[in-house]
């Protein structure tokens, strides 16, 4: 009962979330339609732009929601296999770096070409891509976002750091609490990044690892998970 709990309280925050974008874009709508003939162009173009970006919200939510609905089916399960994650990384980077480079923001990644990991492969590339997406929609222009990664004590630590402002929502730091049930995550009652935070919390707990991260407002946040290496093959006899 405690499980579908949690799970009606997210599907009502996504609800609640969902209707801001939808809002947006039809008040925008419905505004062009009413008084095209008084905007000028550049009036239009943003407020073209204003829907766009709100489109774009709402496609993330959506694209979280279906990833969390397939992570809490009943057969769903870590499907973990060895694979490069440096590999994953490149791929997830190919789309970050258009999206970065729009924004004036600089990624500088420093992994090395060799580093295979024991987990699921898809699982792992949605905690990456949400983490180094987040790092991008909530730091200014001319920031940077430094990824890295070291062998530690059987596992691969990802850290994905940026010079932004910093989270200080408090909210957000119950969620990555140490004491908190990574088995079967709350959504708190917060927007933007929470669902996906929550993927990401979710998905790391199923392969193994952890993820915490450290913040100082107006210097930044870094993100950090792990992930276990390939098990060793011992030989027979």
């Amino acid at each position: 009962m405690e499980s579908d709990t949690g799970k009606y309280k997210i599907l009502s925050v996504i609800a609640h979330d969902l209707k801001e974008p939808l809002n947006a874009v039809s008040g925008i709508a419905e505004l062009l339609l009413s008084n095209w003939d008084d905007f000028d162009e550049n009036e239009k173009l943003t407020f073209i732009e204003d829907i766009h970006k709100s489109c774009d919200r709402t496609r993330s939510l959506l694209e979280d929601l279906l990833i969390w609905s397939k992570g809490h089916s009943n057969n769903f399960l870590a499907t973990k296999k060895d694979f490069n994650i440096t590999r994953i990384l490149e791929k997830n980077l190919e789309i970050a770096n258009m999206n970065a480079a729009s924004k004036g923001i600089r990624i500088n990644c420093d992994v090395d070409n060799d580093i295979f990991v024991h987990a699921d492969e898809d699982m792992i590339s949605t905690v990456i891509r949400n983490l180094i997406t987040n790092a991008i929609k909530y730091i200014d222009p001319g920031c940077e976002i430094n990824i890295s990664a070291k062998i530690q004590n059987g596992f691969c630590r990802f850290k994905i750091e940026d010079n932004g402002m910093g989270i200080k929502d408090p909210r957000i730091i119950k969620l990555f609490n140490e004491k908190s049930e990574s088995s079967s995550p709350q959504m708190p009652s917060y927007k933007k990044n929470g669902l996906g935070l929550i993927l990401c919390k979710d998905f790391i707990s199923r392969n193994g690892g952890n993820i915490w991260f450290d913040s100082i407002q107006s210097q930044g946040t870094t993100f950090y998970f792990t992930v276990p290496l390939p098990e060793l093959t011992l030989p027979l006899g």
